[in-house]
C-alpha cells in the first residue's frame, strides 16, 4: 500500500511544522501514513472516520486534511464539504482507489487541492501537501494584501475628501468675507433645508446628507460675482442681473470635480429654478427640478427675505411666510412649503431684526398648521389626492390643518359633499380643517347646500390681488419692500429670488 520514503523526503525543512489530520477507515493505512508524515517533518494525527475528524477540526486548527474518499459512514467528499465550512483556509488532499477517479475529480471541482491514487508514494504525498499548503499561504497573503490595499485606498480617499472639504470651507469663508451682508446665510439655509429634508424623507439618510451639503455650498458660485454687485444697495441693471444669475452654474463647475455624479450638483445648479418654469439657469418645470433643489429654494428664499440685505431690511417672519405661501405652486413646491411651515412651527420663531430693531413673531395658529395645497380643478383625481394627503396628516396625529384652495378650479356638488364629509370626520376627532381662500364658485356651492356657515372658512391677510402692483407702485416700494423692477421687461420681479 505504501512505498518507502526517499532521501529527499527526509531532508524536508523542519523549521515550520504543518499540522496534518489523516482520515482513513483502514487503521493500518491511517497509522502508516501518519507515521511516515511525522518522520517527514509534519505534526500528524490520524482518525478512522469522518465524524471523528470533524470533532478534531472543531477543537483544533490544522493546515491539511488528508482523507480517503470511500469510507463507510461518511464519505471523504462529504467530509471535505463540512470541513470547508468549519475552516475555509484548510488545504484538502484526497486519496482514492483506481475506481474512484471520477469522484476525486468532483472533489477537486468542489475545492480540494489535489488527489493521489492508491498505493500512495510518500514522496508524492509530501510534495502535494507542500504544494497545497503553499497555495493556501499565497491565497492568505493575497487576501491580506487586498484588505490592506482597500484600507489604504479608503484612507487616501478620506484624506482627499478632507482636503477638498477644507478647500470648500476656505472658499465659503472667502465668500463670507467678500459678501459680508449675507454672512452665515449658507449655514442657516443648510440647517433649515436639512430639517425640511428630514421631515419629508425621514428614512433616506443619503438624501438628507446631499441636501445638507448642497445647501451649505449652494451660493459658492458667488465667488465669481463682482463684490460691488453683491453689496449694491439699489436695484441691479440688466447686465448686473445677468452676472449674478450665473452663480449657480459657476458653483456647479467649482464642485463638479468633487461631487461628480451626485445630486449635490443638481441642488447647487437648480436652487433658483421655479416650479412654473420661470427660474434660472435652465428654466426647468415642476418635477424636472430635483427635490433637493426645491427644498433648498424654499430655505434660501425664506432666509434671504427674513434677514437684512443691502437693498432692504429683513422682512417680518409672518410677511416672509406669507410670500412663500402665496408663491406655492408657482415659484415654490407646495409640498415643500407645507413641510417648511411644519418645521418652522417647531422652532424658535422670534428674532431681533438688526436693521429695524424689532421682534417679529409669527402667529402660532398660522405657523403650526400644515397647509395642503390644491392646484387643479376639483375633479375626482384631485379629490383623491386631497384625501390621501389628509389621511397622511391623520396618521401623524395632525388634526389641525389648512386646505389652501386659492388655485382650485370648479367644485361640483359631489366634490362639495366630499369636503363636508372630511370636515365632519376631522371635527369628530377633535380637530379643525380650515378652507383658506375658497373660490367664489365653491363658496356658492357650499351656500346652496346650506353648509357655508358650518365650515371653517378663512382668508389670508395678504391676497394675491394685493401683490399685483403696477410698475409705478413697484417703483415706489423698491427701496423698502421685496419687489424690484426688471429693466428689460419693465415688470415686477421677486427680489428675494436674486438672493443677493
Amino acid at each position: 500500500m505504501l512505498v518507502a520514503e526517499s532521501t529527499a523526503m527526509r531532508n524536508i525543512d523542519h523549521g515550520a511544522r504543518k499540522r496534518v489530520l489523516v482520515v482513513d477507515d483502514d487503521v493500518v493505512v491511517a497509522r502508516t501514513l501518519a507515521h511516515q508524515l511525522d518522520h517527514a517533518g509534519f505534526e500528524t494525527r490520524y482518525v478512522l472516520s469522518g465524524e471523528e475528524a470533524l470533532g478534531h477540526l472543531k477543537a483544533e486548527s490544522y493546515d491539511v486534511l488528508l482523507t480517503d474518499i470511500c469510507m463507510p459512514s461518511m464519505r471523504g467528499d462529504e467530509l471535505q464539504r463540512l470541513a470547508g465550512q468549519l475552516d475555509p483556509d484548510l488545504a484538502v488532499v484526497m486519496i482514492t482507489g483506481t475506481v474512484d477517479v471520477s469522484g476525486a475529480v468532483d472533489c477537486m471541482r468542489a475545492g480540494a487541492d489535489d488527489y493521489l491514487m492508491k498505493p500512495v508514494r510518500i514522496d508524492d504525498l509530501v510534495t502535494q501537501i507542500g504544494k497545497a499548503t503553499e497555495r493556501h499561504r499565497l491565497i492568505r497573503e493575497e487576501q491580506a494584501y487586498r484588505a490592506n490595499l482597500e484600507l489604504r485606498v479608503a484612507e487616501a480617499v478620506d484624506h482627499v475628501r478632507k482636503v477638498f472639504h477644507n478647500s470648500l470651507e476656505t472658499l465659503s469663508n472667502t465668500l463670507n468675507a467678500k459678501d459680508s451682508p449675507t454672512r452665515d446665510h449658507s449655514r442657516r439655509v443648510s440647517e433649515l433645508a436639512s430639517s425640511i429634508a428630514k421631515h419629508m424623507c425621514p428614512d433616506n439618510a443619503e438624501f438628507q446628507i446631499q441636501v445638507r451639503v448642497g445647501s451649505l455650498f449652494h451660493d459658492i458660485g458667488k465667488i465669481g460675482v463682482r463684490e460691488e454687485i453683491l453689496a449694491k444697495p439699489g436695484p441691479l441693471t440688466l447686465e448686473e442681473e445677468i452676472e449674478i444669475r450665473r452663480h449657480p452654474e459657476i458653483g456647479e463647475s467649482i464642485l463638479r470635480p468633487i461631487f461628480a455624479g451626485s445630486d449635490i450638483l443638481k441642488i447647487v445648479r437648480s436652487h433658483h429654478e421655479h416650479l412654473n418654469g420661470g427660474g434660472y439657469p435652465d428654466g426647468l418645470f415642476g418635477d424636472q427640478i430635483s427635490l433637493g433643489a426645491r427644498i433648498v429654494a424654499v430655505a434660501d428664499s425664506y432666509d434671504a427675505m427674513s434677514h437684512p440685505r443691502p437693498y432692504r431690511g429683513g422682512l417680518a417672519i409672518d410677511h416672509a411666510v406669507q410670500i412663500l405661501a402665496d408663491g406655492a405652486g408657482e415659484q415654490w413646491d407646495p409640498d415643500v412649503v407645507s413641510a417648511f411651515l411644519e418645521v418652522l412651527g417647531t422652532q424658535e420663531l422670534g428674532r431681533s431684526d438688526d436693521a429695524a430693531g424689532r421682534i417679529s413673531t409669527l402667529d402660532a395658529s398660522k405657523s403650526r398648521r400644515p397647509i395642503v395645497f390644491v392646484h387643479s380643478d376639483l375633479d375626482k383625481k384631485a379629490i383623491n389626492r386631497l384625501e390621501t394627503k389628509i389621511e397622511a396628516l391623520r396618521r401623524r396625529g395632525t388634526l389641525n390643518f389648512v386646505v389652501d384652495l386659492r388655485h382650485a378650479g370648479y367644485l361640483s356638488k359631489g366634490g362639495a359633499e366630499v369636503f363636508w364629509c372630511l370636515h365632519q370626520m376631522i371635527l369628530a376627532e377633535g380637530g379643525r380643517m380650515a378652507l383658506r381662500d375658497t373660490p367664489e364658485q365653491a363658496l356658492a356651492m357650499f351656500r346652496r347646500m346650506g353648509r357655508a356657515d358650518k365650515l371653517a372658512l378663512e382668508r389670508t391677510p395678504i391676497s394675491k390681488a394685493d401683490n399685483r402692483l403696477s410698475n409705478r407702485q413697484a417703483a415706489k416700494v423698491i427701496e423698502t419692500d421685496d419687489v424690484s423692477i426688471d429693466d428689460e421687461n419693465d415688470k415686477p420681479v421677486s427680489r428675494e429670488d436674486s438672493s443677493r
